[in-house]
């Protein structure tokens, strides 16, 4: 126990525990954005993120450390500016007419479409 540092240790947890909620936000955010126009093209990654948003909440924080863990997190984070443009529209309600009447074959095209007009 002498050489154990409980302050270094205690601001080391802070700091994870800090990038987890950062994380958790970030995610949430993904998912709730992509949910609105996306559903079903990004059906697979909301299940993902819905998964991994309940591991990081309910197990221990060595799970969120884990190289798995942040490879999947990564990989979903990329989605982070498509989330973002979504964000920027959603709460218009002539582009949500726009993306109804879009010509596409899946909604990204009739949302990439709806965003240009």
């Amino acid at each position: 126990m002498e050489n154990y540092d409980q302050i270094k240790k205690y601001g080391d947890l802070k700091k994870i525990i800090s990038d987890i909620n950062e994380k958790i936000k970030d995610l949430n955010l993904i998912k709730n954005s992509l949910i609105i126009f996306h559903r079903k093209q990004y059906g697979a990654e909301i299940k993902e993120l819905t998964k991994i948003i309940s591991d990081i909440e309910t197990k221990p924080i060595k799970e969120f450390k884990s190289q798995k863990m942040k490879e999947d997190i990564d990989k979903l984070l990329k989605l982070k500016q498509k989330c973002e443009d979504i964000n920027k529209v959603k709460d218009f309600l002539l582009f949500k007419r726009m993306f109804e009447k879009a010509k596409g074959k899946d909604p990204e095209e009739r949302f990439k479409d709806a965003k240009e007009k």
